[in-house]
């Protein structure tokens, strides 16, 4: 059969018996469904048009579409109603064709919701995203879901699957969560806006837990990337890799940055500290109880890297510059030999040898200066595990430099050297020639 119903007006609690058999108050709906199951050999379409619909704490209008009943299945074609102070869109069915074990698959597609309507209306919000309760603002999301309903018409956390997106211009954080301790544990402003920009997010739903793929948000001057897990029993695993302005963060958390700096001024190295400050926080706990962990090794390896790349231009600056100085003086002798000829090839050939000894010893003194000062750093360092281990990279890193350094001026010191010996023995043969 068929049956087309409008209503300009309906109010569903008034038609809902409570448990004592009178109906319900009009801003309650009941806690303790049951599996309602479909009859067999039924064939019905249940056409929808009207203008006012109530339903426990929600309030729907203009709500069109179409309700088949049909194989031991609801089925909801092209559902629509403005709710939530939003628009609903919706598609699905729900099963009993296996009994005691109902089924439900649901594509739902929402523009514009207030959230904080949404958690005073929908029960599954208040259940499944109890957080809710503390954010203001509208989204927008797209979701498809399936899985397995209990006898109580509530999810089997574990059998839910699906995928979707939400999206929001702006949401306000005004309850505490897992910022307020961020901004905690960076000693932040109390004042800083708690309100997310451009929100944009993708989630799969596996076994009743929802993967987030890494998403972009920006908190005033704060740039976050936000990914992880988060199980529909209110557990959660998520990284927050945060990247803030240094003048934004407390004292404490920029000493600590500041001493790798402080380090390598005091061994010549003129290095800026960063202007931005690059560190990740670990969210774990529950949705309602967080537990929040900053974790720095990201910015102190930079500050590592930086200072190891620091030392070796230093030293390479050195290295360039003795060798273009050990290059003059070699023009220069082969100048006065061409002048003197084969006579003085053989002076020729003992100030290169001088010349080749002396840099070979001034290279050596240059490393071990270095290695002592390295030696230094790592015995005189004092303070947390953190600054010992920044001072045993730091001295690691001076250490491979003046090898290479020293190698570099070996290698060009034997090199000059064999130039000069075949340079003499030319001047030494061309020398009836001059």
């Amino acid at each position: 059969g068929r049956l087309d119903f409008t209503s300009q007006h309906l109010d569903v609690n008034r038609l809902m018996p409570s448990a004592g058999g009178d109906t319900i108050a009009q801003d309650t709906i009941p806690t303790e469904l049951t599996v309602v199951d479909i009859p067999e050999r039924t064939d019905l379409v249940f056409h929808v048009h009207t203008g006012k619909v109530k339903y426990g704490n929600m309030e729907a209008r203009h709500v069109a579409g179409d309700i088949l009943v049909k194989d031991k299945k609801v089925i909801l074609k092209n559902i629509s109603l403005d709710a939530m102070n939003g628009k609903l869109k919706m598609k699905g069915e729900y099963d009993t064709d296996k009994p005691g074990e109902p089924r439900i698959a649901l594509t739902m597609d929402m523009q514009n919701i207030g959230i904080p309507e949404a958690y005073k209306s929908l029960v599954t919000v208040r259940k499944l995203a109890p957080f809710a309760s503390g954010l203001h603002g509208r989204v927008s999301s797209k979701l498809n879901y399936s899985g397995i309903l209990d006898q109580h018409m509530m999810p089997v956390l574990h059998t839910v699957n699906g995928y979707g997106k939400l999206q929001s211009d702006e949401v306000t954080v005004v309850s505490a969560g897992v910022f307020e301790k961020i901004k905690g544990l960076l000693k932040l402003n109390p004042r800083y806006t708690n309100t997310f920009k451009d929100l944009n997010l993708s989630f799969n739903i596996e076994d009743g837990v929802v993967h987030v793929k890494p998403f972009h948000t920006k908190v005033g001057n704060i740039d976050m990337t936000i990914s992880g897990e988060q199980g529909l029993d209110q557990s959660v695993q998520y990284v927050y890799k945060i990247m803030i302005p240094r003048k934004d963060i407390g004292v404490e958390t920029d000493n600590m940055i500041s001493g790798l700096y402080q380090k390598a001024a005091r061994e010549g190295l003129d290095l800026k500290p960063s202007e931005t400050i690059t560190l990740t926080a670990l969210i774990t706990g529950t949705v309602t109880n967080p537990k929040v962990k900053l974790d720095l090794a990201n910015q102190v390896k930079l500050g590592v890297v930086t200072v190891k790349k620091a030392v070796k231009e230093t030293v390479e600056k050195e290295v360039k510059k003795k060798v273009q100085q050990v290059q003059k003086e070699v023009d220069q002798e082969k100048e006065q030999l061409k002048k003197e000829a084969g006579e003085k090839a053989d002076h020729f050939l003992a100030e290169a040898k001088k010349t080749y000894q002396k840099t070979l010893q001034k290279t050596k003194e240059e490393r071990d200066n270095i290695y002592k000062k390295a030696d230094k750093i790592e015995r005189e360092t004092s303070g947390t595990i953190m600054h010992k281990l920044q001072a045993k990279a730091q001295a690691k890193a001076m250490r491979k430099g003046a090898d290479i350094a020293y190698g570099k001026a070996v290698k060009l010191a034997d090199e000059q050297y064999k130039k000069a010996v075949k340079k003499a023995g030319e001047i030494r043969n061309s020398w009836k020639n001059l």
